[in-house]
């Protein structure tokens, strides 16, 4: 009886700590969709702007990748999976 009582309080404070982190977890993901969503929608006006003052195409997209970046999620892997994570740097 005691072993399945702490089972029950285990998965207890497991389910109210998933539940108090949702709220900081959702605001962390909208704020980065929105980032991201500024990001490209300056990137398309100074490429307007690049295009408009006559440069090409081509010239116009390296100069705007250089000033802004494009925000990338990793899907399917995490920051820390990897060799290169846990290498020594003095190597």
């Amino acid at each position: 009886m005691r072993r399945i009582s702490q089972k029950f309080f285990l998965g207890l404070e497991i389910l109210f700590t998933l539940i108090s982190l949702m709220p900081s977890l959702l605001w962390f993901i909208l704020n980065f969709y929105y980032a991201k969503y500024k990001n490209n929608r300056i990137r398309k006006k100074l490429l307007r702007k690049l295009n408009d003052q006559g440069l090409s195409e081509h010239l116009s997209r390296e100069i705007v990748e250089s000033i802004l970046p494009e925000i990338k999620i990793p899907m399917g892997e995490s920051f820390f999976n990897g060799r290169h994570f846990f290498r020594r740097q003095d190597k």
